[in-house]
């Protein structure tokens, strides 16, 4: 199935449903669920595998948009929580995408020393 989802969607980055996957994924990082965190992960992370023409840029001005809007949108411990988790799930994904070389240095920099 996947196999053929890819051959019939080979220009994904030129889809229209790009940008609400993108999106969809990027909240999915947030769960509170720790399954569901994993499996939008792992999807993130084929989509950033399967399509090396993504730009990195674009998935990680989507991720960062919806990431600090949730930042935003509590004080609380749970949601400072749920917000810290999404961005190191996403930096891992791009680890495992072996996309980390794509990164901006100076994005980089800000972003491992947020997490540190």
């Amino acid at each position: 199935l996947v196999a053929a989802l890819v051959e019939e969607n080979k220009n994904f980055h030129r889809l229209e449903q790009a940008n609400y996957v993108l999106t969809r994924l990027c909240k999915g990082l947030m769960s509170s669920s720790m399954c569901a965190r994993h499996g939008f992960s792992l999807a993130l992370c084929t989509i950033l595998r399967t399509y090396p023409a993504l730009s990195l840029e674009t998935v990680w001005s989507q991720a960062s948009k919806i990431i600090t809007k949730a930042k935003g949108t509590g004080s609380g411990r749970q949601d400072r929580r749920e917000y810290m988790l999404g961005r190191i799930m996403f930096m891992q994904i791009v680890c495992r995408a072996h996309r980390l070389s794509e990164f901006p240095k100076t994005r980089l920099s800000g972003v491992c020393l947020e997490l540190a």
